[in-house]
């Protein structure tokens, strides 16, 4: 059965701009609020049975590049990447990209769904909790790419763009959160970018009554990313405005809820 247009003219767009402005806001690429969204929209239209989570996750991982993309070059002017932090995590993260789709293809659904909803939940605990500042970014080259390859494969594995992930590690390593912030949505880029041709490659057989490149639904993407591109820089500017703390929170909360909708 085809996308039915009569509901997805309004979910698409409402994806895409939730995605957008979380993007900038929190530099998490969106993938925390596509992956449940696709899920289970997927899921209701009985579109593609048995295979929702890897299309959910190939489609999100797509429709985040051009969103963090739009992301990016508004945290750049405002001077909150940390450039060197990038280029050291940049070879893991494009290693942990291949691997997490490639694992993916090769899971079962539902097994993917627990283990998102499991890494949304340690993620909300641990910033809850908080974080001491261990200086990480210190550490050897050969334990960056270490670093790098693991939050990539965990984000191209549950299709999150990586954010989620890089965003408690900078905090982890003492940075400020809008470097934190800018930085993570500089890594979603690489992340989703091989995620997204990973996804494409390993689910190029894949059947489904929509247009698709392999695990990749592309009027989905188009329709989402229209928005999600004009409303990341946005959430970048929100992101200067509101308080450290309160960006903090916002982030644990959203993923203890999604965390508990993919785990019950």
């Amino acid at each position: 059965m085809p996308i039915d247009f009569s509901t997805a003219w309004l979910i698409f767009p409402l994806l895409g701009i939730v995605a957008g402005l979380l993007s900038g806001l929190l530099g998490i690429g969106g993938g925390i609020v596509l992956v449940p969204g696709l899920y289970f929209y997927l899921k209701s239209h009985n579109l593609a049975p048995g295979a929702e989570m890897p299309f959910a996750l190939g489609t999100s991982l797509a429709c985040i590049v051009p969103t963090a993309l739009s992301s990016v070059r508004s945290h750049a002017k405002m001077d909150n990447i940390c450039w060197d932090v990038l280029k050291r995590l940049a070879p893991g993260l494009l290693i942990g990209g291949v691997i997490g789709g490639w694992l993916a293809d090769r899971l079962d659904s539902l097994l993917l769904e627990k283990i998102f909803g499991v890494l949304c939940m340690l993620l909300a605990v641990r910033i809850f909790i908080g974080f001491t500042a261990k200086y990480v970014i210190q550490k050897s080259k050969n334990e960056h790419i270490a670093y790098g390859t693991l939050m990539g494969t965990l984000a191209s594995l549950t299709g999150v763009g990586g954010g989620a992930l890089v965003n408690p590690y900078m905090l982890w390593s003492g940075f400020d959160i809008h470097k934190c912030v800018g930085t993570a949505a500089s890594c979603v880029v690489v992340i989703a970018s091989s995620g997204t041709l990973t996804y494409i490659i390993q689910g190029w057989d894949a059947s489904i009554n929509e247009a698709h490149f392999g695990y990749v639904i592309w009027p989905a993407v188009i329709a989402i990313a229209l928005f999600s591109i004009s409303c990341a820089p946005l959430g970048a500017k929100l992101a200067v405005i509101l308080p450290k703390e309160r960006l903090k929170k916002l982030l644990a909360v959203l993923l203890l809820i999604v965390g508990t909708k993919f785990l019950l």
